[in-house]
């Protein structure tokens, strides 16, 4: 019995064991555009972006509120423990009193105090929009460089594998000459040694890739492990064409401009909130009250008029407010001339970086194609024994970096179309169009 019950714990112990190493080790296998709807779902920044517009929308309907009629009601209720002489040969002996009232207050005239400032909470709802295009496209771009880091590194170990391959192919063919007396020791004993660092190579190389896995979770948004689902890329990626001008039109309507531009909107209206305070304040009052107790039997009243306020003199108060808002104008307006600067810079630096890429794209497909033929070269040669271990496991190493070099070319320029993308979203129709 006590056996059975160990087992039974045991059991259940391996369960829980499992099912605890499922979730902690959940692992996600995407394609790209996947990679983006779920980050749109699950991002933190993006949910707060929307949050926080949802808030400038309440903030809007919270200066409305100030145009209506505002309505209010009190009650009052008295009692005095021992009133003086004079009162109670006035009022008696109650010692109880009973008020209550309702007031109306309707505003008439406010300086466009309160129209102004609805409209400048219009405008930040619009800087909340952009922020949050801007959030998207941020999130967008850190997805896809850790997404494409990580194809790089899946690559990567995909070639480590294939360079072991040949490696233990020419080891083998390595003893097979040393038995037939047309090698030495040493070169056997040469590629075991590279075997072995290949091996551990690719262990590092295996490491690197579940961190590329990390951060893309982390860029998505999610805590699962992220496996990518693309290994290879276009080969026409290359021959993308990028229209300069159309690209600058396209780039006044990016949102951090449009951000800038309704900052600056809000930062006028505000100026004419802070003036509002220079014209007097119209409103209608009204209410309606009873009290009750013995000399006042129980009668009720109302009242009905309206009140003005007119500043007369603040300390100058007003006039340093309204200079505060007229700096914060410019203050707004030297931002947006510099957003303009800095996207255009932003810009052009994207557009050189990927010529330089589409550059490196010719080289590297060139050293490919020649490190190929080189290894073949040598791999026969070596079998034949015309040639020493050092320089068949140089030519091996070289046409396995320039395999890694020519991928890691059309990356960069896939993360470089996704840079200039993030400013201006045409590239990745005309790329879509392109393929």
């Amino acid at each position: 019995m006590r056996a059975k019950m160990m087992r039974l714990l045991a059991l259940c112990f391996f369960l829980l064991i499992s099912g605890t190493a499922n979730v902690v080790s959940g692992t996600l296998k995407i394609d790209f555009k996947a990679a983006l709807s779920l980050a749109d779902s699950a991002h933190s920044e993006i949910k707060n972006g929307l949050s926080r517009i949802r808030e400038s929308q309440q903030r809007k309907l919270q200066i409305v509120s100030n145009l209506f009629p505002q309505l209010s009601a009190s009650a009052n209720y008295t009692r005095l423990g021992e009133g003086p002489p004079g009162k109670k040969y006035l009022l008696g002996n109650s010692n109880d009193d009973f008020y209550t009232d309702v007031t109306a207050k309707q505003l008439l005239f406010a300086g466009g105090k309160y129209r102004n400032q609805i409209s400048a909470a219009e405008t930040l709802t619009v800087v909340e929009n952009q922020k949050l295009s801007q959030t998207r496209r941020s999130i967008r771009l850190a997805i896809a460089r850790a997404y494409f880091e990580t194809v790089k590194a899946r690559f990567a170990v995909g070639v480590q594998r294939d360079l072991i391959q040949r490696t233990r192919a020419q080891s083998d063919i390595a003893e097979l000459l040393f038995q037939g007396g047309k090698t030495s020791n040493l070169d056997v004993v040469r590629l075991r040694t590279q075997l072995l660092i290949a091996g551990g190579q690719l262990t590092a190389f295996e490491s690197q890739l579940k961190t590329r896995q990390y951060q893309l979770a982390q860029a998505i948004g999610v805590t699962d492990t992220c496996s990518v689902a693309d290994s290879v890329l276009s080969d026409t990626l290359e021959s993308l064409p990028v229209d300069m001008e159309y690209l600058m039109q396209e780039l006044k309507e990016a949102p951090e401009m449009k951000a800038a531009q309704a900052a600056h909107e809000n930062a006028l209206l505000n100026e004419k909130v802070a003036k509002a305070d220079y014209f007097p304040t119209l409103s209608l009052n009204g209410g309606y009250n009873r009290e009750e107790d013995r000399f006042f039997p129980g009668n009720p009243n109302w009242v009905i008029g309206a009140s003005i306020s007119v500043p007369l003199y603040r300390g100058g108060g007003t006039r340093a407010q309204a200079a505060q808002a007229y700096e914060r104008t410019q203050q707004a307006e030297n931002t947006l001339d510099q957003t303009w600067v800095s996207l255009t810079a932003r810009l052009r630096s994207a557009i050189e970086s990927l010529n330089d890429k589409k550059d490196k794209i010719n080289i590297a497909g060139q050293v490919v194609e020649s490190a190929n033929e080189t290894v073949g070269i040598a791999e026969l040669r070596y079998s034949t024994g015309k040639l020493s271990a050092f320089e068949l496991i140089d030519a091996q190493n070289t046409y396995a970096r320039a395999q890694q070099d020519f991928f890691n070319a059309h990356v960069d320029y896939r993360i470089a179309i996704e840079e200039i993308a993030v400013l201006c979203p045409s590239v990745l129709k005309a790329e879509e169009t392109h393929k």
